[in-house]
């Protein structure tokens, strides 16, 4: 599954992410407020989520939503992950610090070792497969 935090227009998401295998990527969905995503995030589904990002946040580019790592943790927990959750988390958010990644691994605890990646350095919107070598990933 894709959400997209800084594209909040769901017809825009599907258009901007039209060209991304769904055997791969899933789903392409929009951040929505107090939206649960638990019921369409199968356990074992990579969530890849994209957005804007800062030194400190990752979200949408003019203010709403915005997540530090602990944020981004809670809001994982509470809405997005399906109970045992087993999937990889992908971060494609430009303008984000790899730092991000490490906070984001504290927060959600020892279960997610291995299993968070982030890329920082490439144009909005834009996912590279998963075993591309271009994912940073939290040891």
């Amino acid at each position: 599954m894709i959400i997209s935090l800084n594209i909040t227009n769901a017809d825009h998401v599907q258009h901007m992410f039209r060209h991304y295998q769904r055997t791969v990527y899933g789903l392409a969905l929009p951040y929505t407020r107090d939206c649960s995503y638990t019921g369409i995030l199968s356990q074992g589904e990579d969530l890849f989520i994209s957005g804007h990002g800062s030194p400190v946040s990752i979200g949408h580019q003019e203010g709403e939503p915005r997540f530090t790592p602990s944020q981004m943790a809670e809001w994982l927990e509470n809405w997005v992950l399906p109970c045992n959750y087993w999937g990889n988390i992908y971060i494609a958010a430009p303008g984000a610090r790899a730092d991000f990644l490490d906070g984001l691994h504290r927060a959600l605890g020892p279960a997610f070792r291995g299993r968070i990646h982030g890329q920082f350095d490439l144009a909005y919107s834009q996912l590279n497969p998963p075993q591309q070598d271009a994912w940073i990933r939290v040891a």
